[in-house]
């Protein structure tokens, strides 16, 4: 079996398995609600009281097979700079996955790539990107990735995320700091 078919399989594998950890109709988890505290004005303020109003730390996951599969985008994985420079690096990692964004701010990322090494690697993580500015979202990210160690399986990454674009067209950067940040552009399946 050749690379690109083993990386296909692997492909749909760990899409079946998200398929079968979610339940096959939506549902909305609240992860924390809205907090009100209640402070005392000054003394002389006639017994007054102010309502302060923290922000929210809600998060709604729209979990399900049709929705995952709704929003699903797909990744062009694409290029990579080293920050410690090596001729020896291959810095076009050409590779495809798939994206399923669970929140606003929870996405699972899937997919396969040729890695800095010269060997094909698959990837699954989650990105979480609670913050932007303007159009560009960002924050952090965490899973694992094959194909770097030959006595490990599945190393563990963590790193930062970024992402952002339009409607149907985007891109993902993820660093990992202090060996490399990698770009992809993504496109909206339907």
């Amino acid at each position: 079996m050749n690379t690109l078919s083993k990386s296909c399989l692997t492909l749909a594998s760990a899409v079946t398995l998200l398929a079968l950890a979610a339940p096959a109709s939506a549902q909305t988890v609240d992860t924390a609600a809205q907090t009100t505290v209640q402070t005392a004005a000054s003394a002389d303020s006639n017994d007054k009281k102010t309502e302060l109003k923290l922000p929210s730390f809600k998060d709604k996951f729209e979990l399900g097979l049709e929705n995952a599969f709704k929003n699903a985008w797909v990744d062009v994985n694409g290029v990579s700079y080293h920050f410690k420079r090596n001729p020896k690096h291959n810095e076009r990692n050409w590779g495809v996955g798939l994206e399923f964004p669970v929140s606003d701010r929870s996405t699972v990322l899937v997919g396969t790539y040729n890695n800095s090494n010269w060997r094909q690697s698959n990837y699954v993580w989650y990105e979480y990107t609670p913050w932007h500015i303007g159009p560009v979202k960002f924050g952090l990210m965490g899973g694992g990735v094959t194909g770097y160690r030959s006595g490990m399986n599945v190393m563990p990454v963590a790193g930062l995320a970024f992402t952002g674009g339009s409607d149907r067209v985007g891109f993902n950067i993820v660093c990992l700091p202090p060996v490399v940040c990698a770009a992809s552009i993504k496109f909206k399946v339907w």
